[in-house]
């Protein structure tokens, strides 16, 4: 009867142990020493926005998905189609380093701020926003 009610429990504990493993890959990101790695051992903190994440928000911009993000403030001088500026947690438009595809986008305007209205939200598979 022991030996029964010992089995009974080593089978139930292996059971909810296994049910507990989480299976689903961790997210990479590229850091700005260019190489993917998990986001889980990125050491700044990391947001990432996926194409499914753009077309749930319906954004027609990038600057609609950087609005969503936190600390990021978009300023655009004009109406639209104008220059763009990105401020982060309060910082100058020139402290922003924007990459596209690793490589650094050219600055636009005299402000040193890159102007992200010109791409269309089409393109934009995913945004990596790390702070830091």
């Amino acid at each position: 009867m022991i030996k029964k009610a010992s089995l009974l429990t080593a089978c139930s504990v292996t059971a909810f142990s296994a049910w507990a493993q989480d299976t689903s890959p961790d997210t990479l990101v590229v850091t700005a020493n260019r190489f993917e790695q998990p986001r889980s051992t990125v050491l700044a903190p990391t947001t990432v926005v996926t194409r499914q994440d753009i077309d749930r928000w319906q954004s027609t911009s990038v600057n609609d998905v950087l609005r969503r993000l936190p600390g990021v403030d978009i300023t655009q001088n004009g109406g639209s189609g104008q220059l763009s500026s990105i401020f982060i947690r309060g910082t100058n438009a020139s402290h922003v380093l924007v990459l596209i595809d690793g490589v650094r986008l050219n600055l636009a305007g005299v402000s040193g701020s890159a102007d992200l209205s010109q791409f269309p939200i089409a393109l934009v598979q995913r945004v990596e926003y790390i702070r830091g």
